[in-house]
């Protein structure tokens, strides 16, 4: 056990980063199946992906994971624009994917990124870097085939909605962006191993907004219960794929 001093004298804190203990090792006497999960702020925020090691270990998987999410980070752009946390955001997802996840070696690959690459252009970054559905596939491709050439079994997730969320005190979705998502999730629907996490948080009533289970309130993250919710249905389906 880390004691009280350990844990301190391990933080700091400055020019708005937080530096601190990013990992715990354990020995454990089975090996452990690891899971990746590569994304922005609804990967990074834990919720789904603490949910879906929960369940694999309720349902007898020994497993365990990293979270190699971001807030803020984009597949095609590094961080930029009007945001004070943008240095934060990270370099583009596209070319951090080989040493965040694929060098590290798990056994699985849950991908949740691209939602940012529609939420902040026009809002909190120039609208000039809105991609197009093409673009969006172009990159989403290269993670594909990296986790392919490294026989990395990899599971991409439908981009969830986000009508009525905000960025920088202005309204972030448009029907453009959410032409570009329907499209993208689509595609990505024609892909192995993809869950279509999109079909089962949105709004019943209106399919470009969160159903108010899985939203935090912004319109944008998922809820702690809803995360729970959702972590279970993902646990479900890999199991179903004997994707471990």
């Amino acid at each position: 056990m880390l004691s009280d001093q350990v844990v301190h004298s391990n933080i700091r804190e400055t020019n708005n980063f937080i530096f601190g203990i990013t990992s715990v090792a354990l020995e454990t006497e089975v090996d452990a199946k690891v899971i990746a999960f590569f994304g922005d702020s609804l990967t990074n925020q834990g919720y789904f992906s603490d949910s879906v090691i929960d369940n694999l270990n309720k349902r007898g998987l020994v497993a365990t994971s990293f979270n190699a999410g971001i807030s803020g980070n984009r597949l095609t752009c590094a961080g930029s624009g009007i945001s004070r946390w943008k240095d934060s955001f990270g370099v583009a997802g596209i070319n951090r994917f080989q040493v965040d996840v694929v060098d590290q070696k798990p056994d699985l690959i849950v991908s949740l990124i691209g939602l940012n690459d529609l939420f902040h252009p026009g809002t909190g970054s120039p609208l000039s870097e809105l991609p197009t559905k093409e673009e969006l596939i172009k990159h989403y491709k290269v993670l594909i085939n990296l986790a392919n050439k490294a026989d990395i079994p990899f599971v991409p997730l439908t981009l969830p909605p986000f009508n009525y969320s905000y960025n920088q005190g202005k309204p972030s979705w448009t029907e453009e962006k959410e032409a570009i998502r329907t499209a993208f999730n689509q595609w990505l629907m024609t892909q192995e191993n993809t869950i279509d996490i999109n079909d089962m948080v949105r709004d019943p009533s209106d399919k470009t907004r969160l159903a108010s289970a899985f939203d935090s309130g912004d319109h944008l993250h998922f809820s702690q219960t809803g995360g729970e919710i959702l972590g279970k249905a993902v646990a479900e389906k890999i199991l179903y794929l004997s994707l471990l």
